[in-house]
């Protein structure tokens, strides 16, 4: 409780605790940390008794969660916590343990999702942002690189959050020099990099992750980006 007060007393304003699942032990298994669960209800409740943070759940959505409709029920669950807002994701690839390629979402599924996002938000007691709806090519399409940039604990800047690639160290070389390069090599597209360029990045991959700028460039020469979303045809046209 000390350490949230001095964080709003610094300044912040809003919160996003990770929580995957109403039940413990399967949050605590995809998180593969026992206590996982009750820790971050127990993070959520500090943040609520601060009375002026706006305190949100960020949510990795499986496609199994998709498939037997369990969403609908965990959004119940998250509801009930009495918080501000939910912000939901899709499971993306990921190097690790093989391929992983299987979990990307169909157009359907992303719909559904869409769907149900709207649904809640017409309720108007709890706000849910699914980051597949903006992110789709009927809105503002893949911003990754583009308008949107990540900085990992180790200082490496990548595109997206979801995407294992560097284009360079924040301790190397200056944050702005970086992502103004970064720009230039990322064009706003339709469609998801990560999940479109997944066997392409797998297959430059070599064990170790993010992949190197070097690697990074040497990838990007390979990928064809899609067209634009409809907002930025919009917008440039």
């Amino acid at each position: 409780p000390q350490r949230a007060s001095d964080l709003r007393n610094a300044g912040l304003f809003s919160v996003s605790v990770s929580l995957d699942h109403w039940k413990r032990e399967e949050h605590d298994r995809v998180r593969r940390y026992e206590g996982a669960f009750d820790t971050a209800l127990k993070a959520i409740e500090i943040f609520k008794n601060l009375g002026d943070v706006h305190v949100s759940v960020s949510s990795v959505l499986s496609k199994g969660m998709l498939r037997d409709g369990s969403v609908e029920r965990f959004l119940q669950f998250v509801s009930s916590l009495e918080i501000h807002e939910a912000w939901l994701s899709e499971t993306k690839p990921s190097l690790e343990g093989g391929d992983g390629g299987d979990q990307i979402i169909t157009d359907e599924e992303r719909n559904q999702l869409i769907a149900l996002q709207d649904r809640y938000n017409k309720d108007g007691s709890m706000t849910v942002n699914y980051l597949g709806h903006f992110e789709s090519k009927e809105h503002f399409g893949c911003s990754a690189g583009n308008k949107m940039v990540y900085v990992d604990a180790f200082g490496h800047v990548s595109p997206c959050v979801f995407t294992p690639i560097s284009m360079g160290n924040v301790n190397d070389r200056p944050v702005r020099d970086i992502v103004r390069e970064m720009r230039t090599l990322f064009p706003t597209e339709d469609r998801c990099f990560c999940n479109t360029n997944f066997d392409l990045i797998r297959r430059w991959h070599n064990e170790t992750a993010p992949l190197s700028r070097e690697e990074t460039l040497g990838m990007l020469r390979e990928v064809r980006f899609g067209p634009m979303s409809g907002f930025y045809r919009l917008y440039y046209h």
